[in-house]
């Protein structure tokens, strides 16, 4: 079942990602990012030699400091224990992504632990299927039974055994 968008509080949303912030910051005006998306976007402003400016507003920054949206991570904290459906629509940060496909392509097995029990996500988000076909290929059984089964079931995504498994 498709998940109802219009039930999720737009403050809550990254204006750069459109992703459930993870770790919301807000500028010295008081827009809140995704702290990841935000310094990202202050990188590039620098890397081409332009002015910091709002992503949301366009309006040029005098100040790049960044503040701890607390309020709004327990508004977001609050929302998700209420939905626990919408985890799928919070922003996974990239540096994960990178290690757990890092963890993937020289098959840590250790490493790969390690990411699946910080962000439980990759198990059920993996569209591709990389972390199956490593499985597969190194033939970690123990692993699959030990790891991603358990997220799996506590996910409440039980349908995606038997599809994995074909």
């Amino acid at each position: 079942m498709p998940l109802d968008l219009t039930r999720i509080p737009t403050d809550t949303l990254c204006p750069i990602s459109m992703l459930i912030m993870l770790d919301p910051v807000v500028d010295f005006v008081g827009n809140a990012y995704e702290r990841e998306e935000i310094g990202a976007w202050f990188e590039e402003c620098q890397k081409n030699k332009r002015q910091l400016t709002s992503p949301s507003t366009n309006e040029e920054f005098s100040d790049d400091r960044l503040v701890p949206a607390r309020a709004l991570k327990n508004q977001i904290t609050a929302f998700l224990e209420k939905f626990p459906d919408y985890w799928e629509m919070v922003y996974i940060s990239g540096s994960l992504k990178k290690l757990f496909l890092e963890a993937l392509t020289t098959k840590n097995r250790l490493e790969l632990e390690r990411l699946i029990k910080i962000e439980p996500r990759f198990v059920v988000l993996n569209n591709d299927y990389t972390l199956i076909k490593w499985i597969v290929d190194t033939q970690d059984l123990v692993f699959f039974r030990d790891v991603v089964i358990p997220q799996l079931l506590t996910r409440g995504q039980k349908q995606s055994i038997p599809a994995i498994l074909s």
